[in-house]
């Protein structure tokens, strides 16, 4: 495994010299950003492709936060971390007791502790008890099997799509919406939330869109919560290039009660409308399954994931040509699944399970 080690330098030097040794050692690559050339501050974009390139993200808290980028607001660490939990990639992390950190790093390891699915999360006392730590680690990611695991269901989830929430009268597809992808997880186990949690849910989750770069620091966001959900609506960007031209943006999030959580994402659009396609499907499902996860309110081991396409159904197949899915009828373009799924699913088997969904779904759109 390439092994990408992740702090800062300052208060952590004896940690980051012990490291790449201990993990050779242990038959694998160690990566710092020591060596990304001979430059002190190595540029952010070498960072990130570090992070990218490698198998295990390991971070050490320390007692400092360090430099923030001008572009993100955001230290080399808090970045990197971004970018693994983005891309899915094993992430272990390992706090330095005794060490007092400054306000900024404490900040930010509140919030790299309340986020717990998919990472390995310990403290430890000095070098030694880090290393042996370190190894443990390493030694149980080695041996375990793939942790993605699928069940038959016996029965089809209930689900609340986007449609439902937002016109509970009823009417789907009549293209005031840009189009766009809606994913929902709905917890087989765990209880149910209570009115008064659901009411302070929408400031944690605004903080870990932000942690986890889903929103800009700089965007504001508007939550709106009942008694019955969460919804944390995303404003749309705006674009430099054409006006008709955007990437695929995150919508909005949505957290029920009864421990539904739901993700919507526009498809890109370019002047001719929103285009899809198969590789464009995987991207995205893949980025919400993670984005999903990383908000840590999912409880139980067991998931179903139905995801749906809304909004204008007038849709780009080709480069030159659109065609039109769902005007005329009340058809929603919608898979619902006959299987459960691990929480993996958030983690390591986001983008196996993305590619089963978005492949049934670009075969239904082809019916």
């Amino acid at each position: 495994m390439r092994v990408f080690i992740s702090s800062v330098k300052s208060g952590l030097e004896d940690e980051r010299r012990a490291l790449p040794g201990l993990i050779r050692a242990l038959g694998h690559v160690p990566i710092m950003f020591e060596d990304f050339g001979a430059q002190l501050d190595p540029s952010r974009e070498a960072c990130l492709d570090g992070v990218a390139n490698s198998d295990l993200y390991l971070l050490l808290l320390g007692p400092h936060y360090g430099y923030r980028f001008p572009e993100t607001g955001q230290s080399a660490t808090h970045d990197e971390l971004v970018e693994a939990r983005r891309r899915g990639i094993d992430t272990v992390v390992f706090r330095k007791e005794g060490a007092e950190p400054e306000p900024a790093q404490d900040a930010f390891i509140g919030q790299v502790g309340d986020y717990a699915r998919g990472a390995f999360w310990s403290d430890y006392a000095d070098v030694p008890d880090l290393l042996t730590k370190v190894a443990s680690t390493i030694r149980r990611l080695e041996s375990a099997p793939s942790p993605l695991t699928y069940e038959p269901l016996s029965a089809p989830p209930v689900v609340i799509w986007k449609d439902e929430w937002d016109n509970p009268s009823g009417g789907w597809g009549h293209g005031q919406e840009h189009t766009y992808v809606e994913l929902h997880v709905v917890p087989l186990e765990g209880n149910r939330w209570t009115v008064r949690q659901i009411h302070q849910l929408p400031d944690a989750l605004i903080g870990t869109l932000r942690t986890f770069g889903a929103v800009p620091m700089a965007l504001g966001v508007e939550p709106v919560a009942t008694d019955e959900h969460v919804i944390i609506t995303v404003p749309e960007r705006a674009q430099p290039s054409h006006r008709h031209d955007a990437p695929a943006q995150l919508c909005g999030v949505r957290v029920a009660r009864s421990g539904q959580v739901s993700v919507w994402t526009t498809l890109p659009r370019a002047q001719i409308g929103a285009q899809v396609s198969r590789d464009i499907l995987v991207s995205i499902i893949t980025e919400q399954l993670r984005l999903a996860g990383s908000l840590n309110v999912l409880t139980g081991g067991r998931f179903a994931i139905s995801v749906g396409l809304g909004g204008s159904m007038m849709v780009s197949v080709s480069p030159n040509s659109a065609t039109s899915f769902g005007f005329g009828n009340d058809r929603p373009i919608r898979i619902t699944p006959d299987e459960s799924v691990s929480d993996a699913v958030f983690t390591s088997g986001a983008a196996e399970v993305a590619s089963v969904l978005a492949t049934r779904l670009t075969s239904v759109m082809g019916r």
